[in-house]
């Protein structure tokens, strides 16, 4: 209050006095008043101005009273009066009325003109009327004023007047009362009594002959009757039928970390609906292990946490009950106030239509003074564009919104200054007032956040329990179990003020050696503390006398599809809103792309003077870098997806929400990203090489691989716990990628104990860069423009030559290996017409003797023939080649420089490889022109392969292995559902 508002009350007051008797008490009200405003000092010197202003007045009037009579001041009080008006809030405004009314009683005022003074100044202060007859009765203790909904009285109850509400009291003398006033307009009590005996208010005794407020964590200690406490009298006023009641109780709970230690010992309490508790601490001392334990985010080692008795572990139904508000913050940055207040609310109230959902959010933002900075975005710690304190604020509001039952918080006033502290606990009042439970771990509270809790449970060093009661009794408690005097005092005579960190310096006291300096070791240890605790009875289990309420709130859990859409959405909008990552992200391909191709784009100058994509030699390079950078893009937009939203997902795991609607969500986004930045590098990579008619199937094994690389950065980022650790794995990813696509390191070149000339290794299998790097190659080499009509063709003549120059040697070679081991007849005989039926221009063959050297002389006359079949089918077919040629020259030449490319020829044709055949135990083997040979077995195939088999079916090689890629990302996105990979690796949930 300033200056100038103190000195304008002491003139009103000087009025008031200047019309009293001489043996008024009005001094003493005005000294009382301003005990509760100012130090001591400057109260003697408004004191003194009361003098000089009552003598003022005295000298106005010739030094002659005014007698009983206010009316020839009127003007002069109501300009005071307005002028205070317009500077107190209505809180100040009723105490000043109040404290004006007690000095018009104590100054012996004619009632009736006491009467219309107050009044006249209630109506200046805009005081609702009901209410300053409360006050007015309450003061001059008329009984017919007070008889109203809004007071409690506690003794012997007189039958001739219908109290509302009442504490009837045998043991109370016919004269004593305790009359409590409840103003509803700013929701605080006032009291009054009459008692014989001396009454305490927060163990200070009070005068009868003035009215006390009776703030938060206030206790009320009556003689004859015992301790009315704040939150109790709350209770009374309070309309239980608003919210069902809910009842939660811890039972013999203990806690052990894996390493063994004891993280809590054994500890029962109960709580209910309507009530702050609150949890406090030094470091170290399990606050927070306590509170994920009470929220069922940690599971006891033993005993259980019930709500309404039903345990919370395993039960969704009674996590639905439950809201957590953690020490950090869980916002979605990139979006506003408003936005991640929506999104909270469309998942808790699935029902409500989008209108009745902005304003159930404007009016939580209200609620929460947040309405004026709804529509800033949130921000990060590197760049706020809220304050700390509307940060905190707008964490409570995503749970505040949604109405739990049960609210736990931790740390909320860390890291703010005092006044954002008071608003947000105020906040939290406020919401336990209004019937809910909340449970706040807090550290260092002042004395006006430590006075607004109900119930205090304390923690020592260890997870020892060691109190657990009304936080103003605390320090009597710990006083007295160590004798010291002055036990019941609980707050400082002067100011009011509590100091918590009392508590601490008598629970952590230390012993002091023969010098007088304190060591390390403490006089009591928290063990002893335990033991106190448990012998007072406060460590056992409690019952709770109230039935407990069957009927449960019904919660509705929005649909699968609704979870999707507003998990899309919300992912949507923040990434919208994100400039950087959308600048990043849209031209992280197209930039790659263009600087890579514009690199690739090299010919032959000494066969052709301009750029010919014939003889371009590095097409396969391109290839594996549509592949390689497709995989990285992939990896690097996704790693951090889940890893971000662990916390705010932390806190929506008590909504009981889908995590399939989540996951499939994000991976609906991603894959619209990538099918957008697979478009852009291919468009732009294969027009600066001039590969034309190949954009869609370019674009298919892009947007696969992409899509592949999603869900495998999806997996990294549910699986580990740091952001480091995600993006020193990529790199471990792609390398294996690179080396086993068969690009690189061919196949038949790697380490022998893991490969064979004549299979895939099973790793390269495994890798989605194999099957994606074949894909393209085989299609770009199969259906461009040139080599498509040819195919075929190609096909049938390379094949021939193949069996000409090759086939036939080695079969020789295999009918002398069989003689010399002296094999009978009939195995050279199966053998040779198994490898026979390999040639699928062979219609039969002669009957076979029975002995292997007359099988050598008939493979001798058979080869001839059938060489001679070969030479002229190979003939046939060149002809037909050359005749297609010989058609249109200039034609066929302008095709194969726009479309053929010698290098990824002689890549899939493996032209470089010396060895053209293998000879196994089981068959011959064709290692040339493996993009014209038709595989044999199912599903399995050779590198290059132009079809896979399934039965007598032949798939192309681009599709199947699209296919095999999407198979793979089907895989990747079981995996992550289950948390397959952190269970693998058995890794810790943070």
């Amino acid at each position: 209050m300033n200056q100038s508002i103190l000195e304008a009350l002491m003139q009103l007051f000087a009025i008031v006095a200047h019309s009293a008797s001489e043996n008024s008490k009005g001094k003493v009200v005005v000294e009382r008043y301003l005990s509760k405003q100012l130090s001591k000092q400057q109260i003697n010197e408004y004191l003194e101005k009361f003098d000089i202003y009552i003598n003022a007045l005295h000298a106005e009037k010739g030094g002659k009273k005014e007698g009983k009579q206010l009316s020839s001041n009127s003007v002069k009080i109501l300009k005071i009066c307005t002028k205070i008006n317009e500077e107190l809030t209505h809180p100040q405004k009723l105490i000043v009325c109040l404290r004006l009314i007690e000095f018009l009683k104590a100054n012996e005022t004619d009632l009736k003109i006491a009467s219309e003074f107050a009044e006249t100044v209630a109506e200046t202060f805009n005081i609702n009327k009901n209410e300053f007859i409360l006050i007015y009765g309450l003061v001059f203790q008329i009984k017919e004023l007070l008889n109203n909904d809004n007071l409690l009285i506690v003794g012997n109850i007189d039958n001739s007047l219908q109290w509302a509400r009442n504490i009837a009291c045998k043991t109370f003398d016919e004269s004593d009362s305790i009359y409590i006033v409840h103003i509803k307009s700013v929701d605080f009590f006032l009291l009054g009594f009459r008692h014989s005996d001396a009454v305490l208010l927060n163990g200070q005794e009070i005068v009868d002959d003035s009215i006390h407020i009776v703030g938060s964590g206030a206790i009320i200690k009556i003689p004859k009757y015992g301790s009315l406490y704040h939150n109790d009298i709350f209770k009374i006023f309070r309309h239980q039928s608003e919210h069902s009641a809910i009842y939660f109780q811890a039972k013999q709970i203990e806690y052990s970390f894996r390493n063994g230690v004891k993280g809590l010992h054994k500890l029962s309490f109960n709580s209910e609906s309507g009530k702050m508790l609150g949890i406090m601490g030094g470091s170290g001392a399990g606050k927070s292990t306590l509170l994920q334990i009470l929220n069922g985010n940690a599971k006891p080692e033993k005993g259980e946490v019930t709500i309404n008795g039903r345990c919370i572990y395993g039960d969704k139904h009674a996590r639905k009950y439950i809201g957590y508000v953690s020490q950090d913050d869980l916002l979605i940055e990139e979006l506003s106030v408003f936005d991640n207040l929506f999104f909270a609310a469309r998942l808790s109230y699935p029902t409500l239509e989008k209108d009745a959902l902005i304003e159930k959010v404007d009016t939580c933002l209200l609620a929460l003074g947040l309405y004026e900075v709804k529509h800033l975005k949130v921000g990060n710690l590197m760049d706020k564009l809220i304050s700390g304190g509307q940060r905190k604020r707008l964490n409570i509001a995503l749970e505040y919104i949604r109405e739990p039952e049960i609210l736990f918080v931790d740390e909320p006033t860390s890291g703010l200054s005092s006044r954002d502290s008071e608003r947000i606990m105020e906040l939290l009042k406020q919401m336990a007032l209004s019937g809910k439970l909340v449970f706040v771990v807090i550290h260092q509270p002042s004395s006006s956040i430590f006075k607004l809790f109900d119930q205090l449970l304390l923690l020592d060093q260890g997870g020892y329990p060691i109190y657990f009661g009304y936080p103003l009794e605390a320090a009597a408690y710990f006083k007295e179990t160590i004798q010291q005097a002055s036990a019941q005092e609980l707050e400082c005579n002067a100011c009011g003020n509590v100091n918590p960190e009392q508590l601490f310096d008598i629970i952590e006291q230390k012993v002091v050696d023969e010098y007088g300096r304190p060591t390390s070791e403490r006089k009591i240890s928290p063990e002893e503390w335990y033991l106190f605790f448990k012998r007072e009875g406060a460590g056992k289990d409690q019952k709770v006398d109230v039935a407990i309420n069957s009927n449960q709130k019904k919660s509705t859990s929005p649909s699968r599809l609704l979870q999707y859409i507003v998990f899309f959405q919300r992912d949507l909008k923040s990434k919208l809103a994100n400039k950087q990552y959308l600048l990043i992200n849209i031209l992280e391909a197209p930039f790659l792309s263009f600087v890579l191709s514009l690199f690739l784009r090299s010919w032959d100058t000494n066969k052709a003077q301009a750029y010919t994509f014939f003889y371009n030699a590095n097409l396969p390079a391109y290839l594996l870098i549509c592949v390689i950078a497709a995989l990285f893009i992939g990896l690097t937009v996704s790693a951090e997806e889940i890893f971000k939203d662990k916390k705010i997902r932390k806190r929506e795991k008590f909504l009981t929400l889908s995590n399939f609607s989540y996951l499939a969500a994000k991976v609906t986004l991603l894959f619209i990203l990538s099918a957008f930045q697979a478009l852009l590098f291919v468009g732009i990579g294969n027009t600066l090489l001039g590969i034309e008619g190949m954009l869609g199937p370019y674009w298919l094994v892009m947007f696969s691989t992409l899509c592949f690389a999603n869900i495998l950065g999806l997996n990294i980022s549910a699986t580990f716990n740091s952001a480091v650790t995600i993006y020193i794995l990529i790199p471990l990813l792609i390398i294996p990628q690179l080396l086993l696509s068969g690009i690189i390191v061919k196949f038949e070149h790697l380490n022998p104990n893991f490969t064979s000339e004549e299979k895939i290794p099973v790793a390269a299998e495994l890798m989605a860069s194999r099957w994606a790097f074949e894909a393209l190659a085989v299609n770009q080499f199969i259906n461009n423009q040139y080599e498509k009509p040819f195919y075929s063709l190609h096909q049938q003549k390379f094949s021939s030559s193949w069996h000409q120059q090759y086939w036939l040697d080695a079969f020789f070679q295999a009918c002398e290996k069989m003689k010399s081991a002296e094999k009978t007849a009939d195995q050279p005989n199966q053998i040779l017409n198994k490898y026979l039926k390999q040639v699928p221009y062979f219609k039969g063959m002669p009957v076979w003797r029975s002995k292997a050297d007359a099988a050598i002389a008939d493979y001798i006359s058979y080869a001839e023939r059938f060489s001679s079949f070969l030479n002229k089918f190979n003939a046939e077919i060149t002809n037909k080649i050359d005749s297609k040629i010989r058609e249109n020259a200039a034609l066929i030449e302008e095709l194969r420089n726009k479309h053929a490319n010698q290098a990824l020829e002689k890549l899939v044709r493996a032209s470089d490889r010396t060895k053209k055949i293998m000879l196994s135990e089981k068959a011959i083997v064709q290692l040339a022109d493996p993009v014209y040979r038709i595989p044999g077995q199912q599903l399995v195939a050779h590198h290059y392969a132009p079809y896979k088999r399934i039965g007598n079916t032949l798939i192309e090689t681009l599709y199947f292995n699209v296919i095999v890629i999407w198979l793979m990302s089907l895989m990747l996105f079981i995996l992550l559902y289950f948390d397959g990979l952190k269970r693998m690796l058995n890794i810790k949930n943070s």
